[in-house]
Parts: structure tokens; C-alpha cells; sequence
């Protein structure tokens, strides 16, 4: 596995979940949640490019269990991140629902799905 192909694969998927957002948009589906949805995109994406660069770092490595830390760690990082960014959209925009998560919840469980199957490859092909 090479990074532009993993980069590719999020690449992908980040363009299909713009393309939904676009036409969630277009129905004003989102409501005043638009401009949260489209930097979760970016969020999730650029985290998750990210992930992967370090995952492949750890690849070269010569220390064994470096490449499970690796793997541990992002996807602990990525949760507290995330957790930081909820509390911190809650405490300065005080949305009037919860349904603000609901983008966000979304996005996470596809990036999560993606970036975690491919750092398991990763981590195979060491």
C-alpha cells in the first residue's frame, strides 16, 4: 500500500460525502447547520490524511509494536479531538438541538470505517 493510494481512497470518499452534502444543501436539508457540515468534511478529511501519513512512518520503522501504536494512538487522538470539537461548537455557538451531531456523527463513522481498514493494511503489509 502506498500513501498516494490511501490518500486516493479518502481522496474518493470525501468527494462522494461533498457530493451529499451538496444536494443535502440544495433542499435545505441542513438548515443552519451548513456551515458545521462542510467543515466536519474538511475535519475528518484532513485528519484522517493525517492518520494515514503517520501510519506509514510507522511502517519504516524498525521497533516492533510501533505500528500498533500507531494505530491505537490516531484512533484516540482522532476520538479526543472529536470530543473536543463537539464541546467546543456546544459551548460557542449553543446550538438550540442536539441534531448538530448528527453530520458529525455521520462523517465520523464513515472516516472511521475507511481510515481504520487501511491502517489494518498498513499494519498487514509491515
Amino acid at each position: 500500500m502506498t500513501y498516494a493510494l490511501l490518500a486516493k481512497r479518502i481522496g474518493i470518499l470525501t468527494a462522494f460525502v461533498a457530493v451529499i452534502v451538496l444536494v443535502l444543501q440544495r433542499f435545505n436539508q441542513l438548515g443552519d447547520l451548513s456551515a458545521f457540515t462542510w467543515f466536519c468534511l474538511a475535519y475528518f478529511c484532513i485528519l484522517s490524511l493525517v492518520m494515514l501519513a503517520l501510519g506509514m512512518l510507522a511502517k519504516t520503522t524498525q521497533k516492533p509494536g510501533t505500528t500498533s501504536f500507531v494505530f491505537l494512538g490516531t484512533i484516540m487522538f482522532k476520538s479526543l479531538l472529536t470530543l473536543c470539537l463537539v464541546i467546543g461548537y456546544f459551548f460557542l455557538y449553543k446550538p438550540s438541538s442536539p441534531t448538530f451531531i448528527l453530520p458529525l456523527g455521520a462523517m465520523y463513522i464513515v472516516y472511521s470505517l475507511v481510515t481504520t481498514s487501511s491502517l489494518i493494511q498498513i499494519s498487514k503489509s509491515v
